[in-house]
């Protein structure tokens, strides 16, 4: 971790069940098999828990909603290697928006009205927002710690699109990679471990086709987003959580912020499913 060329891979939740299960069963595999379906199982109860109560407030939806998480192909990756507990500090985020744009969403409309803020429930938002806030900056500065304040360090084999010379060529890649995960989504028909190097080849001009699958995407995107901070209802609501659930835990990945250390990768798509 200290090294300047280390990858800084190191995933504190996921090596401390590591630890666990090889102080109960050494490396005989059964028993991280079994912990991890176990832990996959748990996850699917709290995403039909979280369908029922929350986004659709139907059973036979929510039912429908779990088992299709539970089942669905892009999990292939993430649930036999343990890797869907990297991200679980996006769940910080999720909560945020949650607050703002459905528990607390009459409340900041009214206030945007009135141009004041009152109420005890702004408060309340105002306290949890800050709580979750100044934890996930604490979480984030003891990651950075970890890192020996340094961001990883990768090579063009891991990330083509990252180290091209052309910034219009990175963007195009970068948005059609938005669209080619959210595909993977919908029709999870090529799914493979490691995407790397020319697995998904460049988006180097305007006139690729490829571009046409991004604008209709983004478009997509966009009609989404802008339902979600409409008006309070139940199909408000219920976009608004598909896309928190769907956006806040794969930015960290989307190469938007900071490089990362692949092209594709299915496991970062376990929350957003």
């Amino acid at each position: 971790m200290s090294s300047e060329t280390s990858h800084k891979s190191y995933r504190p939740l996921t090596v401390l069940t590591f630890r666990l299960n090889y102080l109960l069963h050494g490396l005989d595999p059964w028993g991280y098999h079994a912990v991890n379906a176990m832990l996959h199982a748990l996850v699917t109860m709290l995403f039909g828990f979280l369908c029922k109560h929350v986004a659709f407030r139907h059973e036979d939806l929510a039912f429908l909603s779990a088992a299709l998480f539970g089942t669905h192909p892009v999990h292939t990756e993430a649930v036999p290697a343990m890797l869907f507990k990297e991200h679980g500090i996006t769940v910080f985020g999720v909560c945020i928006g949650y607050d703002c744009l459905v528990a607390s969403r009459s409340e900041i409309l009214a206030t945007l009205k009135r141009g004041r803020a009152s109420g005890p429930k702004l408060c309340g938002l105002a306290v949890r927002t800050s709580c979750l806030g100044v934890a996930t900056l604490l979480l984030l500065f003891w990651r950075v710690r970890l890192n020996h304040g340094h961001l990883p360090h990768f090579s063009a084999q891991d990330n083509l699109a990252s180290f091209h010379p052309h910034l219009s060529t990175r963007t195009l890649t970068y948005l059609y990679l938005l669209a080619f995960n959210g595909w993977l989504l919908v029709a999870p028909v090529t799914l493979c471990y490691d995407w790397q190097m020319g697995s998904i080849p460049l988006v180097e001009s305007l006139s690729d086709p490829r571009n046409m699958v991004t604008v209709a995407f983004l478009l997509t995107m966009a009609g989404l987003c802008l339902t979600a901070l409409g008006r309070p209802s139940a199909h408000q609501r219920t976009v608004a959580m598909a896309m928190l659930v769907a956006s806040v835990p794969f930015l960290p990945a989307s190469n938007l912020f900071f490089r990362v250390g692949f092209v594709v990768a299915e496991r970062i798509l376990y929350i957003p499913r």
